[in-house]
């Protein structure tokens, strides 16, 4: 079962869990305190923000910017990619993963 606490971080309250052995935090209550209105909306900016590193990573250009250069292609960026460039982002994850622990 996992262990629930809460950080205190500039006097507001972050939710915190801890489940075999490898703490999260909650993004959610990070996104309130930028955005209390709309915290799903700052949340869907961050990893949209990320994405897009990776995708100029990977392939040199954003989402956006295949889209307007590949109007006839159906799906996205990644649905194009090389078996050996879809391994780029699981690794990166792995290593998110790691770093957090």
């Amino acid at each position: 079962m996992a262990k629930k606490n809460e950080i205190i971080v500039k006097d507001v309250a972050i939710k915190t869990m801890s489940k075999d052995g490898i703490d999260y935090i909650s993004i959610t209550d990070i996104a309130r305190q930028k955005n209390a209105a709309d915290p799903n909306g700052v949340i869907a900016n961050i990893y949209a923000e990320e994405a897009d590193v990776l995708n100029v990573a990977m392939f040199g250009m954003t989402a956006k910017q295949w889209r307007e250069a590949n109007p006839d292609l159906k799906g996205n960026i990644r649905d194009y990619a090389t078996i050996n460039e879809l391994i780029m982002p699981v690794e990166y994850g792995e290593y998110q993963c790691c770093a957090y622990q």
